[in-house]
């Protein structure tokens, strides 16, 4: 088979931005991937670390244009020799967790529809392993290929449950910057907010979990307390997943005004790596993140039903058309002009996402992406749409 690169081409911005996207260089090591020039209609991986309080979860990606049908899909991660493998995760119905043997953790996926997302790889060590990883990713179908990596993924902090973080009038800069330790990244464009506005976060757990009598049986995918911000601050914030979800799944967003939660106007995704929610928050309030049942990672177990990690349910992949998009009016709640985000400043967040996961990675596929920005992995619209829906209205 042929060698892919590793890293997605996003062609969804003419500017590929200085990069915006924390990560720790440290931690990157140095990288090497088995790429050759190919065809960039072809699948490509990604693979990333987020560093928990008492452990770190990795996941493995894959993006493929919505044309292509994948079969018998094969991931393999060899883990270094010192690391303390905790548990691995995948979707019933979807992906399947083979086990772990001499070190190498495998999965398969026996199809992905032309339409369909393919669910992340996702695995927990003990802690960030000093040696190497080796990646194999594998797929067969109308046109099968292969990627492959060796070294240290990019890795992100979110070691803390709460944060703070002090700004003012000049915003973030147009890059994406963390609330402390709490994992959770904030972007704020300029004239917003007042000077020395602090903006305190705390991800909520499972106990905080809308019921399904209010909003009906979704897997609650992240949860987020915003302190700290007038009305009136439109701001974008990157919340880390409670388990991996396909690269720009959509997700329906909810916000907590005065003890009820309403839908926004607006819809979240998944970041192109699947660990974290983009959302936005207009003021001070409890946000909800909210997806299909059935997207829901899951111990493996020997029965037919794996163990969920946290959440119930087994329903359609899609959402009920009443969450897909909400009513404009709940957006604002009391009070204040929000000043919106644009398609145009998320584009380009996403692209710089990319950037620095591609750089870490030691990809060449930025450079294809700027000479060929006509086609490749995710498609104009496909990004276009998910940028809509978050900017809206």
């Amino acid at each position: 088979m042929r060698s892919h690169r590793w890293l997605a081409v996003l062609v969804i911005s003419s500017v590929l931005g200085s990069g915006v996207f924390p990560f720790d260089p440290a931690l990157a090591g140095s990288n090497s991937s088995r790429a050759a020039a190919q065809d960039l209609n072809q699948p490509a991986a990604l693979m990333t670390g987020l560093q928990l309080a008492d452990s770190a979860r990795y996941s493995v990606t894959i993006l493929k244009p919505d044309t292509l049908v994948l079969r018998d899909v094969r991931v393999e991660v060899t883990l270094p020799p010192d690391a303390e493998f905790l548990q691995a995760v995948e979707v019933p119905g979807s992906t399947h967790f083979e086990g772990l043997q001499a070190s190498k953790l495998s999965w398969t996926a026996r199809e992905v529809a032309a339409s369909d997302d393919v669910d992340a790889f996702a695995f927990t060590l003990r802690q960030v392993p000093a040696g190497d990883f080796q990646v194999d990713v594998h797929w067969g179908g109308a046109q099968p290929g292969q990627n492959g990596f060796s070294g240290h993924p990019p890795l992100s902090g979110a070691r803390a449950a709460a944060g703070e973080l002090t700004l003012g009038p000049e915003g973030t800069g147009g890059r994406l910057v963390p609330i402390g330790d709490s994992g959770v990244l904030v972007w704020a464009p300029t004239g917003v907010l007042p000077e020395d506005t602090t903006i305190g976060v705390r991800r909520l757990g499972p106990e905080a979990n809308p019921s399904p009598a209010e909003l009906g049986d979704l897997w609650w995918c992240a949860m987020v307390e915003v302190t700290g911000l007038p009305d009136s601050a439109d701001l974008v914030l990157f919340v880390p997943l409670r388990q991996p979800l396909p690269p720009l799944a959509n997700i329906s967003l909810f916000a907590q005004d005065a003890g009820q939660w309403q839908p926004l106007g607006w819809q979240g995704f998944a970041t192109p790596d699947g660990q974290y929610v983009v959302l936005r928050s207009a003021g001070s309030k409890s946000l909800a993140a909210g997806t299909s049942p059935a997207r829901q990672p899951r111990l493996p177990t020997a029965g037919p039903t794996p163990t969920p990690i946290a959440g119930s349910g087994t329903t359609p992949r899609s959402l009920p058309s009443n969450l897909t998009r909400a009513a404009a009016a709940s957006t604002t709640g009391s009070g204040g002009t929000v000043r919106h985000f644009t398609v145009n400043d998320c584009e380009n967040l996403i692209a710089d996402v990319l950037k620095n996961i591609g750089s870490a990675l030691g990809s060449q596929a930025l450079t294809n992406a700027r000479n060929n920005l006509g086609g490749g992995h995710l498609s104009t619209q496909t990004i276009g749409q998910r940028c809509s829906d978050l900017a809206a209205p």
